[in-house]
């Protein structure tokens, strides 16, 4: 008997830090679908503690469209700059010394 009230303990209190998880999950969804203007991703944040398989069907399309405007935007950011490193993703301070240090070694540069 004892055994059997230690079980059920242990398995309510991982069913407790599961729930706990997902309303955290939810919460983190729905904020990611306010910041991006994203109803589908909203939605799904919702239902991601009452209905998980319509809220990942909801998320994944949502979070497709999110991307797409992400792409769009790094496209325009990009498409008017010709740089050698525009399409690595390093900062600026990065860049900015490895064009320098291959300026410095440049075989066509005067000596």
């Amino acid at each position: 008997m004892k055994n059997m009230i230690q079980i059920s303990i242990t398995s309510f209190t991982t069913e407790i830090i599961g729930l706990i998880g997902g309303i955290l999950i939810a919460i983190a969804l729905y904020r990611i679908g306010e910041k991006y203007n994203e109803s589908l991703v909203t939605a799904g944040g919702i239902l991601y503690i009452f209905l998980a398989w319509i809220a990942a069907i909801l998320l994944f399309i949502g979070l497709k469209n999110v991307e797409k405007k992400f792409v769009e935007v790094r496209h325009t950011f990009y498409s008017h700059r010709h740089h050698l490193f525009d399409f690595v993703d390093l900062p600026i301070l990065i860049r900015a010394k490895i064009r320098k240090f291959l300026n410095n070694i440049s075989l066509f540069s005067p000596r």
